[in-house]
């Protein structure tokens, strides 16, 4: 992709031979044919491009990645008063395709979740993430919970608007 000048997530034009696709750049992987493109449609749906048909690739908009307020180093419970505040669990939610098992592995922090979703940037509301743990659903123990009861806790003492904790298509009661 790099000698094409684009980045993941940048939105293009690809013109092939025969057809003109429109959507984002996906990331190569590891295990991915290298003589493909791969590109999300506006539909949701992913289609590879063999790059020997690609004629014209037109950049549309590149994907802009925008900072999130806080992370893991900072975020400071002394300053939690009126903000809201992400404690990253881990679980699905925090999982990112391992190409070499073909499964899942925790492999996002809370920030990395944050910003996925650019417009809470957008809200006016500060938010802090922490990551407290980065488990599936069945290796939580009861200690697990403990320690996440304890930082909802905390948040609540130090004046958190709202906390939110992610985990994932389990849940925390596994």
């Amino acid at each position: 992709m790099n000698s094409y000048d684009f980045n993941p997530g940048d939105f293009v034009q690809i013109t092939t031979t025969d057809k003109v696709f429109e959507g984002h750049l996906m990331p190569e992987y590891e295990l991915e044919s290298r003589e493909f493109l791969f590109v999300k449609l506006k539909s949701g749906y992913n289609v590879g491009i063999r790059k020997v048909q690609i004629l014209n690739i037109e950049l549309i908009k590149r994907n802009v990645k925008k900072e999130i307020a806080g992370s893991e180093e900072e975020c400071d419970f002394e300053d939690a008063d009126g903000k809201i505040l992400i404690l990253a669990t881990g679980g699905t939610i925090a999982s990112k395709i391992d190409y070499i098992t073909g499964g899942v592995k925790p492999a996002f922090s809370a920030n990395d979740l944050l910003s996925t979703v650019p417009e809470i940037s957008e809200t006016g509301v500060e938010i802090l993430g922490k990551q407290i743990l980065n488990k599936f659903s069945e290796n939580l123990t009861p200690d697990d919970w403990i320690k996440i009861a304890g930082e909802v806790y905390k948040c609540v003492e130090k004046g958190a608007k709202g906390i939110v904790i992610p985990h994932g298509t389990d849940t925390l009661h596994y």
